[in-house]
C-alpha cells in the first residue's frame, strides 16, 4: 500500500480516500491492492461510507461498458455508498478484465525474467567456485611435483593454476 494513501487516510481526507479507492480499481482491476487499501480505510475511517441515494444502475453484465463504469465512478464521488462501491468493483472487474489479464501476464513475465536472472547469477557463482577449485588443485599438484622432484607433475600443476586463475578472473569481470 502506498504511503500517500495511508497519509490521506490518517489526515481524515474522506474525498481523497474515496477517490484513491475508485482510481485503484481502474488502475488495477484485479482488485488485490484495492482490497488492502479498502480494509485499511474501513479500519481507520468509520464514516467512510454514505447512505446510498438509490440511483439505479444496470445489474446485467451484458449492459456494462467503460462509459457506464466511468459514470458510476463519477456518481460514487457524489455518493460513496457501500452498495455503489460494491457494484463499481464488480463492474470494473468485468469491463476491464482484459486489462487485468494483461497485468497478470506482465507480472508473470517480470517474475520469470527475475527468476532467469537469478539462475544466471547462481550459475555464474557456481562456475567461480569450480574455477577457484581448479586453481587450488593446480597449486596442490605443483607443490607435490616440486616435493617429489617430478617436472611433469609440477608443470601440470602450474598449468592448472594458470587455467583456473584465468577462468576465475574472466568470469569475475562479467
Amino acid at each position: 500500500m502506498r504511503t500517500k494513501f495511508t497519509k490521506t487516510v490518517e489526515s481524515n481526507d474522506l474525498f481523497g480516500v474515496r477517490q484513491a479507492l475508485a482510481d485503484e480499481m481502474l488502475i488495477d482491476p484485479r482488485g488485490n491492492s484495492f482490497k488492502e487499501m479498502l480494509a485499511y480505510a474501513e479500519e481507520h475511517l468509520p464514516d467512510l461510507y454514505e447512505t446510498d441515494n438509490g440511483t439505479p444502475y444496470a445489474q446485467d453484465e451484458s449492459e456494462w461498458t467503460k462509459d457506464l463504469l466511468h459514470n458510476l465512478k463519477y456518481d460514487l464521488s457524489k455518493n460513496f455508498s457501500r452498495e455503489k462501491l460494491t457494484l463499481f468493483v464488480k463492474m470494473a472487474q468485468y469491463v476491464l478484465k482484459d486489462k487485468a489479464e494483461r497485468l497478470d501476464q506482465e507480472e508473470k513475465e517480470k517474475l520469470r525474467t527475475a527468476s532467469d536472472q537469478d539462475t544466471l547469477e547462481h550459475s555464474a557463482g557456481q562456475h567461480k567456485g569450480v574455477y577457484a577449485g581448479v586453481a587450488i588443485a593446480g597449486i596442490t599438484v605443483a607443490v607435490t611435483g616440486i616435493c617429489i622432484s617430478k617436472m611433469a607433475v609440477t608443470t601440470l600443476g602450474l598449468a592448472g593454476v594458470v587455467i583456473g586463475g584465468v577462468l576465475y578472473l574472466k568470469n569475475n569481470r562479467k
